[in-house]
């Protein structure tokens, strides 16, 4: 998922994984008096509070998001058009999801240098796409994205210069040590460990001091959940932490 991000991505990317982005009831946080106060915290605090309540206003405008009023407050929540733009840029927040069927996709491709151009967005696009690479000009992923990246291809002219299959057989590793090499998943997985201990010592909090500390940990896990790659559970380790970390620090 490594992208730059917008602030409209963060907005809707952090409803999606702290909270349940296919409901549209689902609130993403408070207007209250303090100006767009970022109640969940995942904005991080180098941007400016103006550019946070611009793009909450686009957003609005563009119907992606809405006002309600719940219990007396008005809030935002995240429609229907909201959700699909998400999934169509973010594809891996409906592929995480789902079980996986046992199938690696191989992307390779050759591809000339007078289209050096054309080639670095295709690795970008890639890498969005959370593929690793296993050798020059061979990346892979568990995660089925070959009708969409063929489409993707064929409209960047680049049709005939790569191929694009699914296989099952992909070494001869452990697929503990295999997943490791290519993702690093072990050092995320410290990350996501290392914010549920600080989430133990912030709910011992109280007051202001700690809403401070709940804001910087959702933070936090916004940063990583962008690097997160979401493998299929059976390629996680056995004390993996992430969806752990996920579920207790977003219900703060």
């Amino acid at each position: 998922m490594a992208k730059l991000l917008t602030i409209g991505d963060r907005i809707l990317l952090g409803i999606a994984f702290m909270g349940d982005v296919f409901n549209e009831t689902r609130l993403l946080g408070g207007l209250v008096s303090k100006k767009f106060e970022v109640v969940y915290g995942w904005i991080p605090p180098a941007y400016k509070r103006s550019s946070y309540s611009r793009d909450v206003r686009r957003l609005l405008k563009t119907g992606d998001i809405e006002k309600v009023v719940k219990e007396g407050k008005v809030v935002l929540t995240i429609t229907s058009q909201g959700a699909k733009r998400l999934v169509r840029d973010f594809p891996l927040v409906k592929i995480a999801s789902k079980k996986w069927d046992g199938l690696w996709t191989i992307f390779m491709f050759d591809i000339e240098e007078v289209l050096r151009g054309k080639r670095d967005r295709l690795r970008n696009k890639l890498l969005s796409l959370t593929f690793a690479r296993l050798q020059k000009s061979v990346y892979i992923t568990p995660h089925n994205f070959v009708q969409d990246l063929r489409e993707w291809v064929d409209a960047l002219g680049l049709k005939g210069k790569v191929r694009i299959f699914r296989a099952k057989e992909v070494t001869k590793e452990s697929l503990q040590d295999f997943v490791e090499k290519l993702w690093r998943i072990s050092k995320l997985n410290d990350s996501y460990q290392k914010l549920l201990d600080q989430w133990k010592e912030a709910g011992e909090l109280e007051g202001e001091t700690r809403e401070e500390a709940v804001r910087k940990l959702k933070g936090q896990l916004m940063e990583i959940i962008i690097k997160d790659p979401f493998l299929p559970r059976e390629l996680l380790p056995s004390d993996w932490v992430g969806e752990k970390a996920r579920k207790e620090i977003s219900s703060l």
